[in-house]
C-alpha cells in the first residue's frame, strides 16, 4: 500500500513541475495562435478596429506578437459584441473572443464591457465573453478604468519577472477609483492591489477591487481558453 502511494505521489509531482507546465502552455499557445496575428504594437479603441486590424476574424482569436496591445481610448467603453459582417466579405466577429499578447504588454485604457443587449439566452453563441491572455508580458490597467468584463490572465514562461497585473501609470502612490472585474483575474496581482485604495460601497459588496465570477464563460467559452486553464475551476477563489 505504501509503495503505491509513493508511486502516485511521484507521478503527480513530475507532471506538475514548472518546466512541464510552461511547456504545455507554450505548446497550447502555438496551437491557439495558428490563425495568425499582428507583429508589433497595436491600438484597438473599439470593435471596428478589431475588424480592420486582424484577418480571419471569424476565428475569434486575435494575436499580437512582440508588441504591446492597447485597448480603448480612455474616453469611451470598449464594447465586446458580435458583428454581422466584415467589409461585405461575409466574415463575422463572434461574441466569444480571445486576445493573446506574446512578448509584450496589454494596456487597458478604457472600461471593457459586454454588450448583453445583443445576446439571446437561448442561443449561447450570441452571449458575449472575452479572455485577455498575456504571455511573457504584463497587464497594465489605467486608473480611470472602473469595470472590466472578461478573464485577465498574465503568465511568465521565461522567468523574466513578467506576468504581473499592474496599476497604470506606474509609481503612483495610490488610486481612488474602485475596480470591478466580472470574470477572473489570474497572475501576480500584488501591484494592482497595492495601489487601488478606493473604498467600495459595502451595500453592494464592493471593495477597492471586486472580482465577481461570471458563468457566461461556461456558456460561450472564448476559443482556445480550455487549452490553457480549467474553466470549471475558475469559480473557486484561489
Amino acid at each position: 500500500f505504501s509503495s503505491s502511494v509513493c508511486e502516485l505521489a511521484a507521478e503527480v509531482s513530475e507532471k506538475w513541475t514548472t518546466e512541464n507546465i510552461v511547456t504545455a502552455i507554450n505548446n497550447n499557445i502555438t496551437k491557439i495562435a495558428r490563425w495568425g496575428g499582428v507583429n508589433g504594437d497595436l491600438i484597438i479603441p473599439d470593435m471596428n478596429s478589431v475588424e480592420n486590424k486582424f484577418s480571419n476574424i471569424q476565428s475569434g482569436v486575435f494575436v499580437v506578437v512582440n508588441g504591446n496591445l492597447v485597448i480603448g481610448n480612455g474616453s469611451s467603453d470598449f464594447i465586446i459584441n458580435k458583428t454581422s459582417g466584415f467589409l461585405g466579405l461575409g466574415q463575422k466577429l463572434p461574441a466569444a473572443q480571445t486576445y493573446i499578447i506574446r512578448g509584450g504588454d496589454l494596456n487597458i485604457n478604457s472600461n471593457i464591457v459586454y454588450n448583453d443587449a445583443s445576446s439571446n439566452p437561448k442561443k449561447p453563441s450570441t452571449i458575449p465573453s472575452a479572455a485577455f491572455i498575456v504571455i511573457d508580458g504584463n497587464i497594465n490597467i489605467a486608473n480611470s478604468v472602473t469595470k472590466i468584463d472578461g478573464i485577465l490572465m498574465a503568465v511568465d514562461t521565461d522567468a523574466s519577472g513578467d506576468g504581473a497585473i499592474n496599476a497604470s501609470p506606474a509609481n503612483t502612490t495610490e488610486f481612488k477609483n474602485t475596480l470591478t472585474i466580472r470574470g477572473s483575474l489570474i497572475g501576480d496581482v500584488r501591484d494592482i492591489f497595492a495601489h487601488r485604495r478606493a473604498i467600495g460601497d459595502p451595500r453592494k459588496d464592493e471593495g477597492s477591487i471586486t472580482v465577481r465570477y461570471d458563468e457566461r464563460i461556461l456558456l460561450n467559452t472564448p476559443a482556445g481558453l480550455n487549452e490553457l486553464i480549467n474553466i470549471s475551476r475558475l469559480k473557486v477563489a484561489k
